[in-house]
């Protein structure tokens, strides 16, 4: 839930590559498989399930192929893997990195461009404010408003006093955000729900 909260209320960020050298573009899918095994060895059902849950949450990835990725991956020597037997289950194979593995993804990491772009599908609607009643302007904010709460809620039932270093800066940034986006409504609304007269007198487009 919190990394979709941040996924959410992200605005375009960049890390800049060491100076002198050429920032890549952002990780690719191979290098974010290995990424999941920095932490430590995985069985696939597991980086599976990281995938569709924290990861999806801060990377817009989709993998339908893992299981022939990660035999490409071993493969070409990034990492290995053990069969472990499982009683009344099919065995599974539990894959972590090789040196090789290691080097090139915090490689991957230290060079490349991460950017994370800005979207809201409130921001449509409004651009056409100067033709909407304001009554409807006044009911989408109040909903974005009550929204926002409701996440503020949630990442306070989230925070965990124990909670590593990571963990706590992403709850911290997830709220900043939060609290930043809620206090500008509710001070900026009246940009857009000014007196329907005026608001008329002037194109949707004008600066």
């Amino acid at each position: 839930m919190i990394e979709v909260l941040i996924f959410a209320f992200s605005y375009t960020l960049g890390i800049e590559a060491p100076m002198g050298e050429i920032a890549r573009l952002p990780l690719n899918t191979r290098e974010i498989l290995l990424c999941l095994l920095l932490n430590g060895p995985m069985a696939g059902y597991d980086i599976k399930k990281a995938l569709d849950g924290d990861i999806a949450g801060v990377l817009d990835i989709r993998i339908s192929n893992l299981y022939p990725l990660l035999n490409e991956l071993a493969d070409s020597g990034l990492v290995q893997f053990v069969r472990v037997e499982q009683t009344s289950r099919p065995n599974k194979k539990v894959y972590c990195l090789t040196e090789a593995g290691r080097k090139l993804c915090l490689d991957a990491l230290l060079h490349c461009r991460i950017r994370q772009k800005f979207r809201s599908e409130l921001l449509f609607p409004l651009q056409f404010a100067c033709l909407l009643p304001a009554s409807h302007i006044d009911r989408l904010l109040d909903d974005r408003l009550s929204e926002l709460r409701g996440y503020l809620d949630e990442l306070a039932r989230s925070s965990v006093p124990t909670a590593a270093a990571y963990h706590k800066f992403k709850i911290g940034l997830a709220r900043a955000m939060i609290e930043a986006e809620l206090e500008y409504i509710v001070s900026e609304r009246h940009l857009l729900t000014a007196d329907p007269r005026s608001r008329k007198r002037r194109s949707c487009n004008t600066a």
